[in-house]
């Protein structure tokens, strides 16, 4: 039920402290973890529906749930430090809509019909079969998918230190839209986001993010190169190019990172290095 790849904390993307701002949308863990850059921060986030059994939820229900509002809604809370300055994020994501071409589906089901026929022949399983079944249903997983997620967080600073002297100075909500064409390797992902400055009405107190990103998966393997444009209502304007890998050490345990060009005007070189940890022993059966 889960994607191999553990999306990055709307916290850490508010902040710019995230690998990749272009995210892709994907199935949330009961709950997972990243540590980004090692001293310099991490998140955790939860989702509610998988902390505990679902038996009755089949592949066919995941594959056919068009608004997966419950099953995919998670909350999570980020922390980092930058020079002085102690940052605190709590945020949301959740998809708004999932589709599969009738082709993918059909295909889904044949596929997971397989993997149980195989799962069903008592002492004779052979496990490479098994592996190579699963691997291939996994794959067709991801192929003739439309995904539209939204995701919103606020962003709160400190200079002491403490949460009872944060100042949460920045919001943010946004749209992450993946599109992955059937039989086709690279995926487009997109995105709209609006943030703001709370308490304020300066001249760049809001700001508008549009941006593309190709990501390839194959494997262990999800590659991204990311374009973003963002203007500030003073008329500003910044531009963000990266280029970032995530590969899956094992089911739940996931190096990331990412290398490019900030938003920002100083400092602007991205060079991130982390790990995010699922937690999640939820499986879907299928019937």
């Amino acid at each position: 039920m889960n994607d191999l790849i553990i999306p990055d904390a709307p916290g850490l993307i508010l902040g710019d402290k995230a690998p990749s701002m272009v995210s892709k949308p994907s199935t949330p863990r009961a709950f997972s973890a990243s540590l980004m850059t090692l001293a310099e921060g991490g998140a955790v986030e939860v989702s509610p529906y998988w902390l505990s059994n679902k038996p009755n939820y089949t592949y066919k229900d995941f594959i056919t749930e068009k608004f997966p509002f419950l099953q995919t809604l998670t909350f999570s809370v980020a922390t980092y430090k930058e020079k002085n300055t102690f940052g605190f994020a709590p945020g949301l994501r959740v998809q708004l809509l999932r589709l599969y071409s009738e082709r993918s589906r059909e295909n889904l089901q044949k596929k997971a019909a397989d993997l149980v026929s195989l799962l069903s022949q008592g002492t004779t399983i052979n496990l490479d079969s098994i592996n190579k079944a699963n691997e291939a249903l996994d794959e067709a997983s991801q192929q003739g998918l439309l995904v539209v997620e939204f995701a919103a967080a606020v962003l709160g600073k400190s200079t002491e230190g403490y949460l009872k002297d944060l100042d949460f100075n920045k919001s943010g909500t946004w749209l992450n839209i993946k599109w992955q064409p059937a039989k086709f390797p690279v995926g487009l992902v997109g995105l709209a986001r609006y943030s703001w400055k709370n308490n304020t009405s300066s001249q760049d107190s809001s700001a508008l993010d549009f941006g593309a990103g190709l990501k390839f998966t194959k494997a262990k393997w999800d590659l991204s190169a990311e374009y973003v444009n963002r203007r500030e209502t003073g008329g500003k304007h910044y531009e963000r190019l990266a280029f970032a890998v995530n590969y899956a050490i094992s089911e739940n345990i996931v190096l990331t990172g990412s290398v490019g060009k900030d938003i920002s005007g100083v400092n602007n070189i991205i060079s991130l290095l982390g790990f995010k940890v699922g937690l999640s022993r939820n499986e879907a059966k299928d019937k």
